[in-house]
């Protein structure tokens, strides 16, 4: 699977690494996971890096799995490389969506930022 995840105590967030292809199953998995990590920890801050990661699912299948995300959570995606301005417009769009759906996506630039959003009150 080309995601990790870590819950990271003294920030109190739940950290993903993904790289490679991403595909809808695999993150799925990874979901499933991420839900008994957030239940077990009580966190509900993910720090997504991004920034190795090739090439991901449809705008749809990504939405799909945010929308499956624990209600209340709040996802920090992060790419310390240039994303395509593509990948920009459907995160964006997501973000917006998932307002709705009481989850908080932010997108960010450099890990310092994306973590202090995350923590955030």
């Amino acid at each position: 699977m080309p995601e990790t995840l870590k819950v990271n105590n003294e920030l109190g967030i739940i950290e993903l690494r993904a790289f490679g292809v991403l595909k809808k199953e695999e993150m799925l998995q990874t979901l499933e996971e991420l839900k008994r990590l957030s239940a077990e920890h009580g966190i509900l801050r993910l720090l997504a890096d991004v920034s190795a990661v090739e090439h991901g699912p449809s705008v749809d299948e990504t939405f799909e799995i945010f929308s499956s995300y624990p209600e209340g959570m709040k996802h920090a995606i992060v790419s310390e490389v240039p994303l395509p301005p593509k990948v920009v417009r459907d995160v964006r769009f997501i973000e917006n969506l998932s307002i709705r759906r009481k989850r908080a996506i932010g997108v960010f630039d450099s890990r310092e930022d994306a973590v202090r959003w995350l923590v955030r009150k």
